[in-house]
C-alpha cells in the first residue's frame, strides 16, 4: 500500500509536503507495530528473569542496523562512481 503512495509522489500525480510526511510516518508506524509484536513474542520465550536484557539487546541490535546499513551502502557506492551522478 505504501509503495503506491510513493508512486503518486514520484510521478507527480499528487505532490504535497504533508502527503509525503504522512506517507513516511505511516510506514514507520507500521514498522514499529511489527517490531513490537515480534519483540514481545521473543521476550515471552526468554528465560525467566532475563526478559529486560533480552528486550534491550534486541532493541539495540535493531536500532544499530539502520545507521550502520546506511554507512555500508555509502561505502559500497564509492566503488561505482557512475552511480553517484544523477541526470
Amino acid at each position: 500500500f505504501f509503495n503506491v503512495l510513493y508512486f503518486l509522489i514520484i510521478f507527480d500525480i499528487f505532490r504535497h509536503a504533508w502527503f509525503y510526511i504522512f506517507t513516511d510516518v505511516s510506514a514507520q508506524f507500521m514498522y514499529t507495530l511489527n517490531f513490537l509484536a515480534s519483540v514481545f513474542c521473543m521476550v515471552e520465550v526468554a528465560e525467566p528473569g532475563y526478559e529486560a536484557i533480552t528486550y534491550s539487546l534486541i532493541t539495540t541490535a535493531s536500532n544499530t542496523v539502520s545507521p550502520l546499513s546506511s554507512v555500508i551502502s555509502y561505502q559500497f557506492l564509492a566503488f561505482f562512481p557512475s552511480l553517484n551522478t544523477q541526470e
